[in-house]
């Protein structure tokens, strides 16, 4: 996989503190390389540099393949209307209470309260849950599609895509409006995994190879 950018070693949190106070206003972020775990290393990992860039209002994003003992993880600073994940917003709350907190990172946090971004910050995936509304919805169109075959769905147990997308939507006539059309077989296919029945399913995300109809 290429990478555009600068690519960067830090041994701690302080010294990629030091390089985001002298460089954050003015990179365009970089390729953080960070260890893997093993017995013996002692580097910056990832969960730290996370901290230290959320103190001066930069953001992590995609990962990539380095090497057997490294990989690397991009970092850049928060674009205007980046939203926020609640993971995020909780660890700003923590790292502020720790005095730790820069006032690029602050300024970060003053902007999505005044846009509305703080407060419709995001769950991440794994704690994330469907609403009562959204959920009854999809029931009732999967009690009317028990005549498509399940054998292409998976068992994963996972949330659907349709509640991730959801949970950015603040008006609920618009979801009722959004799962209320008809439900045909290749929509349902979409939509739906089976664990045994219809009364009793696990939802499941979308393959990326699956086109909605």
């Amino acid at each position: 996989m290429a990478q555009d950018g600068e690519t960067v070693v830090f041994e701690s949190d302080e010294a990629f503190e030091t390089w985001l106070g002298e460089n954050h206003a003015a990179s365009p972020g970089i390729w953080l390389k960070l260890r893997k775990k093993g017995p013996g290393i002692v580097a910056l990992d990832y969960a730290r540099a996370v901290d230290v860039a959320l103190c001066y209002g930069w953001i992590d994003g995609q990962k990539a393949k380095a090497d057997n003992a490294w990989w690397l993880q991009r970092f850049t600073p928060r674009r205007a209307r980046s939203r926020w994940p609640k993971v995020n917003r909780d660890k700003v709350a923590a790292l502020i209470e720790q005095g730790r907190m820069r006032p690029p990172g602050l300024a970060e946090i003053d902007r999505a309260k005044a846009d509305g971004r703080w407060e419709t910050a995001y769950d991440s995936p794994g704690s994330a849950t469907v609403p009562d509304d959204l959920a009854a919805a999809l029931t009732a169109a999967l009690h009317g599609c028990t005549a498509t075959a399940p054998s292409h769905c998976g068992r994963s147990g996972k949330e659907p895509s349709a509640g991730r997308r959801d949970r950015s939507r603040q008006r609920v006539p618009s979801r009722a409006r959004q799962v209320s059309g008809p439900m045909t077989p290749s929509t349902c296919r979409w939509w739906f995994s089976w664990k045994a029945t219809a009364a009793d399913f696990v939802p499941e995300p979308n393959s990326p190879s699956t086109a909605r109809p």
